[in-house]
């Protein structure tokens, strides 16, 4: 079985003197008969998210799982729009959350009190968390950073999330 996969919003992000503004990817991903989405945004992004669904007639709640490469806002905060999906993330991620660095302006410190009444599910290392999709660590842009290796009919597909944001990044080697 080859896995499935949609960009449901294309990320971006706005450098500016003094800070940044991010915009996540949100990729749905099926496979095995579940569906995923790796990554669900944030506030700027809701409407859109929702409209992606609704164009491929998939209510909030057919979303099974949220798979969260790392726990910065742009990635996380729309996850109260999928209340009955489990959270996978990475044990190092979810243990950064709780105590991240002073000065890390992209971790939203009131995210484990999103988490605390949510099924978590955390994985160490790498590990297939759906039929034919592999997440693996890639830490650097966050301690707890995960990527997901896709089977797919056109031959494996990485997911990257901010491991690598740009061209720029890839071409120079420093993310």
């Amino acid at each position: 079985m080859t896995v499935q996969y949609e960009i449901l919003v294309p990320g971006s992000s706005l450098a500016f003197e003094g800070g940044f503004f991010g915009i996540s990817s949100i990729v749905l991903i099926e496979a095995g008969g579940k569906r995923a989405l790796f990554d669900c945004g944030h506030g700027t992004t809701r409407g859109l998210l929702r409209k992606r669904l609704a164009e491929l007639d998939l209510a909030l709640d057919d979303i099974d799982l949220l798979v969260f490469s790392h726990g910065h806002f742009d990635h996380v905060l729309n996850l109260d729009l999928f209340p009955k999906a489990p959270i996978l993330m990475s044990r190092d991620e979810r243990d950064y959350v709780e105590t991240p660095f002073e000065d890390d302006p992209a971790t939203p410190r009131y995210l484990p009190a999103l988490l605390s009444d949510r099924d978590v599910q955390l994985i160490d290392g790498e590990a297939e968390i759906l039929s034919g999709v592999i997440a693996f660590p890639t830490p650097g842009h966050a301690p707890g950073h995960i990527s997901l290796e896709l089977a797919t009919e056109d031959g494996p597909v990485v997911l990257a999330a901010d491991a690598l944001k740009t061209a720029r990044e890839a071409l120079s080697g420093i993310p």
